[in-house]
């Protein structure tokens, strides 16, 4: 995307990536009951990675609607285009592009997502603005997006801390990790109407493999985060042992970030 760098491209970024899909799916599967998505809607995953919400939205617009992905980076495009044959999603079609410039016309679709898009962009007011412009008139515009207050173990991980801070300071070089705690207002600073908010979090035990999310953006991000000078290897070599010997510790919990799940409707006119 324009404006955006994705730091975390790898192969086990993408299987991250889908893993993060399936955990998320219940969160995702009650914000779509609650906006109520119809039979027949055209509906647009902006960013969707490797997999996205394509397929909570392929079921519920039904043989008659339309779903889009939109994806550019060409490893997720791909694994993406594969999870759409597999899951013999026939109404989901991949489209290679740019989020803020995709090339479609004005006033698509019924409804336009994304999800942990922002934190990867340098003026995500332009992203969601973009947004809108695809969206059609009285159609839904829906984000959602991460807040890092609840992440957290028990039993506490001391060095779980000082990772968390490093792992921000490097995202924060391009854009803002915790973007989840103002997107009500992104939203209603855009212009979009009936602005609403819901938020959701998810506890993981037994080493659920989703406890190792950090640690695989720790390792994408290595060279980033000694370049910029945020830890040395010796020092990320210390925390990165500590974190995931108590993640594979089975007693260990987790409560991951909050994904807060914000939409609004584009005014009729």
């Amino acid at each position: 995307m324009t404006g955006s760098r994705y730091l975390l491209l790898s192969d086990a970024e993408k299987a991250r990536l889908q893993l993060q899909a399936r955990v998320w799916e219940p969160e995702a599967e009650q914000l779509f009951d609650t906006i109520g998505i119809q039979s027949g809607w055209a509906c647009l995953d902006v960013g969707c990675g490797a997999m996205g919400v394509l397929g909570i939205l392929s079921r519920r617009v039904g043989a008659n609607g339309r779903i889009v992905g939109l994806e550019l980076a060409d490893d997720l495009f791909a694994a993406a285009q594969q999870y759409v044959v597999d899951e013999q999603l026939g109404n989901v079609e991949m489209q290679q592009g740019d989020a803020h410039n995709s090339g479609f016309p004005a006033a698509s679709f019924d409804l336009v997502h994304e999800r942990f898009v922002l934190p990867h962009v340098t003026d995500p007011m332009a992203l969601l603005q973009e947004m809108m412009r695809l969206t059609k008139p009285g159609g839904v515009v829906v984000m959602q997006e991460p807040d890092h207050s609840s992440w957290n173990f028990w039993p506490p991980c001391p060095d779980w801390y000082p990772l968390l801070r490093i792992l921000e300071a490097a995202l924060g070089l391009r854009g803002d990790i915790n973007i989840g705690r103002r997107t009500f207002q992104l939203a209603q600073e855009a212009g979009l109407q009936e602005v609403q908010m819901r938020a959701g979090v998810v506890a993981l035990q037994e080493s659920h493999p989703y406890m190792q999310m950090p640690l695989v953006a720790t390792k994408a991000m290595r060279s980033h985060i000694v370049s910029a000078g945020l830890a040395t290897d010796a020092e990320l070599d210390e925390l990165v042992t500590a974190v995931s010997e108590h993640i594979t510790n089975p007693t260990t919990t987790m409560i991951t970030f909050t994904t807060t799940q914000v939409w609004g409707y584009k005014p009729d006119r």
